[in-house]
Formats: C-alpha cells, structure tokens, sequence
C-alpha cells in the first residue's frame, strides 16, 4: 500500500508542475518540488531498501508500513490542496497598489550593496571579537552564543542580493555590476560561514538557474521547448547546490571540529548525503505517523498560536517554547540540544492529523501565491531586490509552506529583510528629491497663463 501511495505520490507531483507549465521560477512551484524531495525522493530510497532511516537506534524492532502510508495521506492532502488555494487565488484581480514598487531599483543597489556588505562585516565582527573568528562556528553549532544570532543576517541578506545584481549585470552586460554582485556574494557567504551556517553560500547560487527561467516568462518565449532546455539547467543548478552543501558540511566540520562527525563517515554514501544535505526530515515524520511506543505527544494547534506570540512580543521569561522539531527530537532523546524537522506538512499533521495538514496545505497555498503575484508584479527595474526578497523568504524562512519554524523565524529574518531593502528604496528617493532640486533651481519668473 505505501509503494502504491508513493507511485501517486510522484504522479501527483509531475502533474502539478505540469498545470503550471514550466514556469519553475513560481515559488509554489518549488515549495512543493522541496517536499517532493522529502516525501518522493527520500521516501522511495527508505522503501527499496536503499537506506534505513536515520538515527538507525531510533526505529530498531519498527514495523514502520502503516507509518509510511499514513506520511504519503499527509503529502497527497498537501499537495491536493495546496494546489487548489493557489489557483483560487490566482485568479483573482489585485488592486493597482499591491504591486507597487516599495524596493531599490538595480542600479541603486550598485552603490547601496557595498554599504550593506560593510553592515554584514560590522555586525559580525562584533561577535568574532567575542568569540573568535574560527572558534564561532563550533561555539554556535552548540547554541552557546549569548549574542543575538540576527547579526547573522545582513550577512545572508546580502549573499542574495550579490547573485541578483550579478545577474542583472549579466544581462545588461554592464561589468561593474558583475563586480559589485560577486564581491557581495562572497563577503556574505564568508562571513555567514564563520557562524558555521552554510545556507548563504549554497542557496544564492540557486538565483542563477531560477532567473534563466523568469528571464524567459519575461520575454515571452517560455514554451515547452524552452522549458525542455531549462529544467535541465534548474535541475543542474539543485544539484550543484547539494554538492556545494556537502562540500561545506565537511569542510565546517574539520574547521570547526578537527573532523568530520562520525555519522557522516560511517554509513553508507547515500547516508552521508542524506545528514549532510538535511534530507532525513521524512525519517523523522515516520517516528510522528506511527503508532507504535513511545510516540511524541501532539500539542494541537494551539502552539501555532504560541509561536505567533513568541515571534511578536518575545518568550516570557522562565518559559522555553519548543518548535515541533525539537519536541520529537526530546521524546527520544532528553538532553538533545536541537532538533530533528519534520517538514512543514508534518508539523500540522503532528499538531492536528490530518485536519491540521488540510489547514496548512490551504493557508500556505494561498500566502505563497500571493507572493508570487506580488513579485511577478513588480517592475523591471526592482527585479533584484523583488527577486531577492521572494527566494530569500523562500529558502531562508517558509521553504515548504507555512509551519511553526515559519513564524518563529519571520520577525527577525524578514523584519531584517524588509528594513535593509525598503530603506534602500526610501534613500533612492531621497537622494533623487535632492538631485533635482539641485539640477532644477526654481523658477523665478514664472509666465502667467493667459
């Protein structure tokens, strides 16, 4: 039964990227081709025996069929559902304001990315005077830094932004746009390395192929030709990412540990790429859909609600909530520091069963195609920062859909996101009011009408 649920479970995917024929630049596109990769990719290698789910001493004596349908019911509500909000939405009509520029324009991100990359360097210095530069990495993997962890983000901010404006760069073949873009990227990814963090170095790059293709909505020419010759490139792009993310685990690893942890070198190569590129979040779910002692217990909806006060006023002193990832994770595992994820459709199924799935699929469906039409509104000339905003959101804060991480992570990721890029765009106006009143004095003999 979970092989034949699988089977629709793939079908089900290729048909919805289909019906949104080859635009694989919508974020509702690739929120579902990332679950896919949970709930398709490493569900058939768990099923075919080509791996056994991680950590092993977890699902010894298992009998893990009934757990594996009841993950495959979860991704197919999901996917059902979240389908059919996004097209509802889709078809509505936005008011004129909803996609009015509020962000920099390309050319001034040119000089605005060099004083953002300056922030990004400041802000983590601060912390490297603490802690040290090569001691950060191994120091925040066990949570012990005592300052804010948003310091962080200008750093990743500006990684993206370094990919986008290298690209329009690229396109209108202007070179010091190639220098500034680039010269952001690296600064942003290095300086988030030093936290030990991979994710600005490795999920900017994927900008690059997404681009291509909403390059070619643009202009009219994505058909299915077009779409043949790009998802191979879209393809390569994902697949250069994982190979980049492994490199970097390993690389962090010696750097900041002396080696590479043992998990990671004494499994299988599947397993190692499964720990290294985080793909095992569909292990943990089988530990939430079965039924078998001990099971986590499900804290219901209301820790939604909890999440949305603890993002928006803060933790109650002598209170520590708990995000889903970390309460399966302490049900097996006491003392564990953080947590194992359990993908964002798994998080409502943990809190509500399949009500809760059914909820999440039509709440994220709906908010990642506003989104979409938000961006796809914008003009040509605030692609960049309308690019780096959308994908930014995506990969860094709801990857997958609307979840409790999802709202614990907004304030301080996207709070940060939306002052450093909506400031950008309110100095453009500033300095472009001061420019004309200095080209255009004022008229002194102003002509009657007659």
């Amino acid at each position: 039964m979970a092989v034949l649920l699988l089977l629709v479970s793939i079908a089900a995917t290729a048909g919805f990227v289909v019906s949104y024929r080859g635009e694989l630049d919508r974020i509702v596109v690739i929120a579902i081709a990332l679950i896919a990769v949970d709930y398709v990719g490493r569900a058939a290698i768990l099923l075919t025996g080509l791996d056994s789910p991680f950590p092993d001493v977890h699902f010894f004596g298992r009998e893990l069929g009934d757990a594996h349908v009841r993950a495959q019911a979860v991704f197919l509500i999901w996917i059902g559902l979240f389908t059919c909000s996004a097209k509802m939405v889709e078809r509505l009509r936005f008011p004129r304001w909803f996609s009015t520029p509020i962000l920099p324009s390309n050319d001034t991100l040119a000089w605005y990315l060099p004083a953002l990359t300056i922030l990004a360097v400041v802000a983590s210095a601060v912390v490297w005077q603490e802690y040290g530069v090569s001691d950060l990495g191994a120091i925040a993997k066990r949570r012990e830094v005592n300052l804010p962890r948003a310091l962080r983000n200008p750093s990743v901010i500006v990684a993206y932004l370094g990919v986008a404006t290298a690209t329009v760069g690229v396109w209108q073949r202007r070179s010091w746009l190639i220098v500034v873009g680039v010269m952001g990227y690296l600064v942003g990814a290095a300086v988030s390395f030093t936290w030990g963090a991979r994710d600005a170095a490795v999920f900017p790059l994927l900008l690059i192929p997404l681009a291509a293709v909403d390059r070619a909505r643009r202009s009219g020419q994505l058909n299915r030709r077009t779409f043949i010759q790009r998802a191979p490139l879209v393809l390569a792009g994902f697949v250069l990412v994982v190979a980049i993310g492994v490199g970097l685990r390993a690389a962090r690893e010696v750097i900041a540990f002396g080696g590479t942890l043992d998990r990671t070198t004494e499994g299988s190569f599947i397993r190692d790429v499964a720990v290294t590129s985080n793909t095992t979040a569909y292990d943990a779910l089988l530990l939430v859909t079965d039924d078998q002692d001990p099971t986590p217990e499900s804290p219901g909806l209301g820790i939604f609600a909890e999440a949305t006060r603890v993002a928006a006023v803060g933790q109650p002193q002598g209170e520590v909530f708990q995000v889903p990832a970390v309460r399966v994770a302490r049900t097996f595992e006491p003392r564990r520091a953080n947590g194992w994820p359990i993908t964002t459709p798994g998080e409502w199924y943990f809190a509500q069963g399949f009500l809760g799935v059914a909820l999440g699929a039509v709440l994220s469906g709906a908010l990642y195609q506003l989104i979409d039409s938000w961006r796809r509104g914008q003009p040509e000339s605030t692609w960049a920062a309308a690019f780096t905003l959308t994908f930014f959101w995506l990969f860094t804060v709801a990857s997958s859909g609307i979840g409790v991480a999802t709202v614990t992570r907004s304030r301080t990721l996207m709070g940060a996101a939306i002052i450093l890029l909506v400031g950008g765009y309110v100095l453009e106006r500033v300095t472009t009011r001061v420019r004309g009143r200095v080209v255009s004095p004022p008229n002194d003999d102003p002509v009657s009408p007659t």
